[in-house]
């Protein structure tokens, strides 16, 4: 699939691998040398170095050299390897870096180690003036299954925002199906006319979809090493089996609590959400934070025959929201969020059957089924429009309305008080005829 200039891409799919000894070597797709060895083109323009001859009497034709590509017009691709999506390191055939890792078939473990997950292409433009620098970004894994996921996304962003992006997930209030924006909130510095005050700023993820995230299941229902992007108003319920291999566990079941929590929580763990799509990282005040109960360490998980007491599989974590502004268009807003962990109950951990599955030939691997629940929840009040009163008409006439049918300057009706009153009848019919 071609990539549009300036257009973002994901896509996703699943390799089937015949047999993972030969393929972790002989298939290219799974080598992260082969996602930077080549180079990107600046601009549209080649800049094209022709050479033309003089026009002689002896008839010589004109000339023109092939279109060529000066070193300047090519980007190269800056390799990087991470082992989280917080943990990169840059990796090249030269001295200068660390050297690129290669898949290695592992006999002990039967897995393949090194291989390429996903490839998170960031690249740098100046708009009209062309591609200003390419970064691959490969997240590698150890491979066991013959069927693996891979995932590749390609990120444009300008030169002056490229050392700090700041994608916003709505203006301002959160737009449905954007990722939630999450951090974690950090203390500073500031001089201020000569005095250091503190202040307090939210540290962001440069990938926003990485920022607040769940476990995924693969095809086969095991926990994946790629994780789903939390995003607003879904409700998400994400069940997978972890397999942990019991040749590196010493007392079982605090070991296993231990992969638990790490596996639900993830490698980058926010502690406060935005409370808009647009809400700036310096504007402290405008994160909440996200409530936490204390995290089961495994300190109260016993063994006992097979089982595992107080025992926490599951996390759930749930959004407040409610609608702010005006009524012709309201605005989302987060007002409160919380994470909590499951009941604690006894799990049993048997090795065979469908609880335990050969790791190696020496050990077997433990697997236990987890949970991670997502929930959003509306709690606005329902607007209502309030209508005024209409406005009380009051009926005064001037004083002096009646003047022509009084019979004296100041009160009316005397002396000839008849015929007053019969003028003032006789107008009165007069106008209710009209």
């Amino acid at each position: 699939m071609n990539i549009g200039y300036l257009r973002d891409f994901s896509s996703t799919c699943y390799r089937s691998i015949t047999t993972v000894k030969d393929d972790c070597i002989q298939n290219t797709f799974l080598n992260i040398a082969n996602y930077g060895n080549f180079k990107f083109r600046k601009g549209a323009d080649l800049n094209p170095s022709t050479t033309t001859s003089a026009p002689s009497t002896s008839n010589a034709t004109t000339t023109t050299a092939a279109p060529t590509q000066s070193p300047t017009t090519l980007v190269p691709v800056v390799l990087m390897s991470c082992t989280s999506p917080t943990s990169c390191v840059t990796v090249s055939s030269d001295s200068t870096t660390s050297p690129i890792p290669t898949p290695v078939y592992n006999p002990t473990t039967q897995q393949c180690v090194n291989v390429v997950q996903s490839v998170h292409y960031v690249v740098v433009h100046a708009g009209s003036n062309g591609i200003q620098s390419v970064t691959a970004q490969a997240l590698l894994a150890n491979m066991a299954s013959p069927t693996w996921q891979q995932s590749w996304s390609v990120e444009f962003r300008t030169a002056t925002d490229s050392a700090n992006p700041y994608e916003r997930s709505g203006n301002p209030g959160y737009v449905a199906g954007e990722p939630l924006v999450a951090g974690i909130m950090k203390a500073i510095s500031v001089n201020v006319k000569g005095r250091l005050e503190p202040r307090q700023f939210v540290e962001l993820l440069a990938d926003r979809w990485n920022r607040l995230t769940i476990p995924r299941a693969n095809a086969d229902n095991s926990c994946s090493g790629d994780r789903s992007p939390v995003t607003f108003g879904d409700d998400v319920v994400s069940d997978c089996v972890l397999s942990v291999d019991s040749s590196t566990a010493g007392d079982m079941c605090p070991y296993l609590q231990s992969k638990v929590v790490s596996t639900l929580l993830g490698a980058y763990q926010p502690s406060h959400v935005a409370t808009l799509g647009n809400t700036s990282p310096y504007q402290a005040g405008d994160w909440v934070p996200i409530v936490k109960q204390t995290t089961p360490d495994g300190s109260q998980t016993t063994t006992q025959k097979g089982a595992c007491s107080n025992f926490v599989t599951s996390l759930r974590i749930v959004f407040i929201y409610a609608y702010v502004g005006s009524l012709a268009n309201p605005q989302p807003r987060i007002i409160a969020a919380a994470a909590f962990w499951g009941t604690s109950q006894t799990v049993r951990v048997e090795c065979g059957g469908a609880s335990c599955q050969p790791s190696s030939s020496s050990s077997t691997a433990f697997r236990v089924p987890i949970r991670a629940t997502v929930q959003f929840i509306d709690g606005s009040t329902p607007a209502q429009a309030i209508i005024a009163d209409p406005p009380k008409v009051k009926n005064k006439l001037p004083y002096d309305f009646f003047h022509p049918f009084y019979n004296g300057a100041s009160s009316p009706l005397r002396g000839d008080g008849g015929v007053a009153w019969r003028q003032l009848v006789l107008f009165t019919v007069a106008l209710l005829t009209l």
